[in-house]
């Protein structure tokens, strides 16, 4: 199930197209949060994993047009860690 993109934050994005939330790969734990944003018109989700662990607050941006996340510590891109 789906986590909440923040309870003080809107999961919607701007226009309303998009809906905003963390999901996860694995146990529950640093690094395994990724942020998704699904589509309402083709239920399509786009999985994106920030090179951060422990993403737990994310934002639209006021124009839609980006995303806003928080979190700690940077993945190693080559090590995979």
């Amino acid at each position: 199930m789906p986590q909440n993109a923040g309870a003080d934050r809107e999961p919607w994005s701007p226009d309303g197209k998009s809906l905003l939330y963390l999901s996860r790969i694995g146990a529950i734990g640093p690094g395994n949060n990724l942020i998704t944003v699904r589509s309402v018109a083709k239920g399509e989700e786009r999985v994106l994993a920030p090179c951060l662990y422990g993403v737990n607050q994310i934002s639209w941006a006021p124009d839609g047009r980006a995303i806003i996340g928080l979190g700690f510590g940077y993945k190693n891109a080559d090590s995979g860690a």
